[in-house]
């Protein structure tokens, strides 16, 4: 009884804090005291600030991240204010880049393909034959589960089931969205209709005026794709493609190798595609290699994939294939359950006295009547297989790779292939890809202008020293997180040193750690996240203000505890 009593005196002075803030907010923009303008003789020092805090991007609600990062600054603006100065504070939200745009396509994609709104696929075998192969473009896995939220979905228990897949539509509706909404946001500008509005709200909820004002070193991994052709009969799904150049494109990291090759393995559940790659030939691989190839010049359309079928592992077991470099003259297409086809093309050239894995995977298929029963391997197709030992001259010290790989790609025998060496995903969720294009380059190593850099840095206020390690190698002050130190805040030094005068450089940035909430890190598909007008409205401006300033001021990731601001009230 007692707790409930306190806890209904602590919403009611909630409620009338938020009654007071929304009087103040008023008072506040009747007597536009947020207006800076130039006065009429030049600031002594100290009489001036000027700040700024990274623009949050504009395709989510702002949460206690923003909020966080935000409030150092704003906090410091109100109190120079208070004491007289002249302070310019400048917001916008960051509108642009690929993230906006590739959300809008995706979502025209999904309508395009599951209609209007979207009836989404419950099985594997549904969505490979409910594509059109010319036009197909495989939705990526987006790395947000959003497996806490109750999402209306137009899909079965067993799509639901089915898989972690998440389409962009439905992700909308944890944004407040109707259907008729989220068909809207199709087209990419309407984003810029719905989410800036919100973010000026919620932000002057949170006490700031805006009515005067959006994988890191992960380096290209680089295969040889051989070209293993496929010769006649084609299995059943490539009936309607004889007569084509068609390739397994077996991905590889030692073509060396390729003299010990007894098969081709593939994945019996993997799903698989003929892409075409120029004018000529047709590669069998995953989805996600022919997505990477599309960058690189390799695809009959230039950065998107033509897909003239689709198929599974089990659909390849059996085919014959005529392969460079091997001692036989006809290899097979076996299968391989330990197979990820998340690496490389999905297809590998089978060495098995160079690979422990791929030698017990050949033994167990001669071996295991059943396993082969199951996958319907033929006992003559393995029985005749013998390991073939990779030629090895003594005392001759040369690199085989570099020759080999120049051989295969003049002889039309390979093509070179690059992908992430590890899964690499944009802040949307796309997984990206190694893009070969045209590209310029800012010198920023350049000696003088490291010099300048660094002189600039070193006249900095960084508020913590442990900031001013983290660089390698007349704004005020900025506030950003520490993950920003070797990126942005770097290139701004540089930036300013270049085209401004040394009186105008920055001359502070305070460098800050990550948002938790409750000591565990902010995250949607956990359920542990808070949006800043959630909290605003949960627990008033000030009391959320109060418990951020508390939260951390150096670089050590700050913790927003929900008793904190109960505590505040």
């Amino acid at each position: 009884m007692a707790a409930n009593t306190e806890r209904v005196k602590s919403l009611a002075r909630r409620d009338r804090l938020l009654e007071i803030e929304a009087q103040v907010r008023k008072w506040w923009e009747g007597a536009d005291i947020f207006r800076a303008d130039a006065r009429e003789t030049p600031p002594e020092p100290g009489e001036t600030l000027f700040g700024n805090s990274p623009f949050p991007y504009m395709n989510d609600h702002l949460h206690l991240g923003h909020a966080f990062s935000i409030s150092k600054l704003e906090l410091a603006t109100a109190y120079h204010r208070l004491r007289g100065a002249n302070v310019l504070l400048p917001f916008a939200f960051h509108c642009s880049g690929m993230p906006i745009k590739a959300s809008a396509d995706k979502l025209a994609r999904e309508i395009e393909r599951y209609g209007n709104p979207p009836t989404f696929p419950s099985t594997i075998n549904e969505q490979i034959q409910g594509l059109e192969p010319e036009t197909e473009e495989k939705e990526k896995e987006s790395q947000t589960i959003l497996n806490k939220f109750k999402i209306k979905g137009k899909r079965s228990k067993v799509a639901s089931k089915a898989g972690n897949e998440i389409f962009q539509w439905e992700i909308m509706p944890l944004y407040g969205l109707s259907d008729a909404e989220i068909s809207k946001l199709k087209d990419p500008s309407r984003w810029l209709k719905y989410f800036p509005p919100l973010a000026i709200k919620h932000l002057k909820a949170f006490g700031l005026d805006l009515d005067r004002a959006s994988g890191e070193g992960v380096c290209p991994l680089d295969y040889t794709l051989t070209k293993m052709e496929v010769i006649p009969p084609f299995p059943a799904k490539l009936k309607h493609l004889e007569g084509t150049k068609m390739f397994l494109a077996a991905a590889t990291l030692r073509p060396e190798t390729m003299y010990g090759q007894t098969n081709a393995w593939v994945l019996p559940d993997g799903i698989y595609g003929a892409f075409e790659i120029n004018e000529t030939d047709v590669f069998i691989l995953t989805e996600r290699a022919a997505h990477n190839l599309s960058y690189q010049k390799f695809s009959r359309i230039p950065q998107k994939t033509s897909c003239l079928a689709k198929l599974t592992g089990h659909d390849l077991i059996g085919s014959l294939l005529k392969s460079p470099l091997s001692f036989n003259k006809v290899l097979y297409v076996l299968p391989m359950l330990t197979l990820v086809t998340e690496k490389g093309s999905g297809i590998v050239t089978s060495v098995p006295s160079d690979s422990p894995d791929y030698f017990m995977a050949l033994r167990d298929l001669k071996t295991n009547p059943s396993l082969r029963d199951k996958f319907g391997v033929k006992k003559e197709w393995v029985s005749p297989i013998d390991v073939i030992p990779i030629i090895n001259v003594p005392n001759l010290e040369i690199d085989a790779k570099p020759l080999i790989r120049s051989k295969f790609r003049e002889l039309g025998h390979a093509v070179m292939y690059s992908e992430p060496e590890e899964k690499v995903i944009s802040r949307l969720g796309d997984e990206c890809v190694v893009a070969l294009t045209d590209q310029w380059y800012i010198t920023y190593g350049e000696s003088e202008w490291r010099n300048k850099a660094e002189k600039c840095l070193s006249d900095m206020n960084l508020y913590c020293e442990e900031a001013r390690h983290g660089f390698k190698h007349t704004l005020v002050v900025i506030t950003s997180s520490k993950d920003l130190l070797q990126n942005h805040l770097t290139f701004c030094i540089y930036n300013h040193t270049a085209v401004l005068h040394k009186h105008h450089g920055p001359r502070g940035f305070r460098c800050i750690g990550h948002n938790m909430l409750d000591s565990e890190a902010m995250s949607k598909s956990k359920g542990n996240f808070k949006t800043m007008y959630l909290a605003v409205t949960k627990f008033s401006t000030n009391a959320t203000r109060f418990s951020l300033a508390d939260a951390e001021d150096g670089m050590e990731d700050a913790n927003f505890a929900r008793i904190r601001p109960h505590a505040q009230t």
